[in-house]
């Protein structure tokens, strides 16, 4: 059990994230430590090898003042007092020959390289040498210099202060890894969890949301992170699938509606037919209602099919030179009968051919969805205006009426597919009638907007490019 929880919390992102920390802080200090150690190491050299070059120059002037058997006393002098197993001396010929020398047991690997005797010959300058012992734990500094007339001294001295010292820095250095490592991991892993808390509340939420609960949101608190901004989106994204499904719902609905009425009405009519003697005018009735429930139907599935295929993309229209006043003009004068049987006045206000490039039969329905709308939800005795106007290279078509509006709530879903609005639904229609006119309206590059009229009414304004080719 243990080792399936090590498991999962090993392929978890905090434990990553956590090692991840603790790797980081552990790497840093020891690129650190190694540009101190190297650094230490150094400066203990240079502090060697200043150490060594005043001893050499103190033997120089002994030797040039005094002569070479006074040089051998101060030199031997010098190794007792440090004890043999810190320094040692050797004094020189320049073809190598020992003149004098100190105890040499502990020092056996201290023979002179011939490569350094002819390098101190040639540059008649002190050259130094690192020396490590199998015996020693430390090393030793070790000059090689010209004092006098065919005198070298080679002076060793071993480096036992500074060992000590680095054997230190290295123990408080294994130490502070250790402390640094449990500390980067004890941070690392509260930063993480900390840093993934919004993810893991979005995940909360999203497993809620697939439960069917979808009122739950995530909680935002505005903390300006990447992890709020993701919760942002996806409370907008919840939203946006929340509302699609609400309005599929509404869709199934009014379409099941929508279609039960003309199949119940066939339906009846056959039933009607089938129980009861009947003549001839009777089967005629009957199949003028049935061609007239049918033809709603149809009429119905290819708004439905086409709005589909524009929105997608997968229908192709037929694209030519159409001249939108005289359009509109037929369209207001295949209306005109409608609006006067219910009192209404329809004024046009079309100062000059406007011609564009688009589908003339889908040009034709959205006109004449916009009049039909205005027609069914005007008053008796009320006032329809259409006009057609040119801005820049745009040309804007209003249908505006002074019926009761749009309410405020509607404005933003009236386009949707089978949304109507509530004062709406007890009057005939689909609901897909400004659905049909906004798929047009975007299948021409263009768009629809609704708005409500001061101090009464609404107003649909289409606005369509005049230099669009078509595609």
């Amino acid at each position: 059990m243990f080792l399936k929880n090590l498991l999962r919390k090993k392929s978890s992102l905090v434990f990553r994230l956590t090692i991840g920390y603790a790797g980081f802080f552990a790497l840093t200090f020891f690129l650190a430590f190694v540009i101190f150690h190297v650094a230490m190491t150094s400066t203990f050299l240079q502090s060697a090898d200043k150490a060594l070059l005043n001893e050499v120059e103190s033997f120089s002037k002994i030797l040039s003042l005094n002569g070479l058997e006074e040089l051998k006393t101060a030199v031997r002098l010098e190794s007792e007092s440090e004890g043999a197993d810190a320094l040692f001396y050797r004094i020189l010929s320049f073809t190598g020959e020992v003149i004098a020398a100190s105890d040499m047991s502990k020092w056996s690997q201290t023979e002179l390289k011939e490569g350094v005797l002819h390098q101190l010959l040639e540059k008649k300058k002190a050259v130094f040498d690192t020396l490590v012992f199998d015996a020693f734990p430390y090393k030793a500094r070790v000059i090689y210099a010209i004092l006098g007339p065919d005198v070298i001294l080679q002076l060793g001295e071993a480096m036992v202060e500074e060992a000590a010292l680095i054997k230190l820095v290295n123990y408080i250095f294994g130490f502070s890894t250790l402390i640094i490592i449990l500390s980067a991991a004890v941070i690392g892993w509260f930063m993480a969890n900390r840093s993934l808390e919004g993810v893991r509340e979005v995940t909360r939420t999203a497993k809620q949301i697939s439960r069917g609960r979808f009122e739950k949101r995530v909680t935002i608190k505005n903390r300006g992170d990447e992890i709020e901004e993701l919760a942002s989106t996806f409370n907008g994204m919840v939203e946006t699938i929340h509302t699609l499904i609400t309005e599929m719902k509404e869709m199934t609905d009014n379409i099941a509606h929508d279609l039960k009425s003309p199949v119940t009405g066939i339906r009846g009519n056959a039933e009607v037919l089938l129980n009861r003697e009947t003549s001839g005018e009777d089967y005629k009735k009957m199949a003028g209602n049935t061609i007239e429930a049918c033809d709603r139907l149809l009429g119905m599935i290819n708004t439905m099919l086409y709005i589909s295929e524009t929105e997608s993309g997968a229908r192709t229209h037929v694209f030519e030179p159409v001249e939108m006043g005289a359009l509109v003009r037929e369209a207001v004068e295949l209306f005109s009968p409608l609006a006067e049987d219910q009192n209404i006045q329809i004024e046009t206000h079309i100062p000059g051919p406007f011609s564009i490039r688009g589908d003339r039969s889908m040009l034709q329905r959205m006109v004449a969805n916009l009049l039909d709308n205005a027609i069914k939800f005007s008053d008796e005795g009320g006032r329809i205006e259409v006009t057609l106007k040119q801005t820049e290279k745009k040309l804007v078509i209003r249908v505006s009426d002074t019926g009761k509006g749009i309410p405020r709530h509607d404005l933003s879903r009236i386009f949707n597919r089978y949304y109507r609005c509530d004062k709406s639904r007890s009057l005939p229609g689909s609901g897909l009638g400004l659905s049909l006119v906004q798929a047009v309206a975007h299948a021409h590059a263009g768009e629809v907007i609704a708005s409500n009229r001061d101090p009464a009414g609404a107003e649909f304004k289409i606005v369509l490019p005049m230099d669009w080719e078509g595609s």
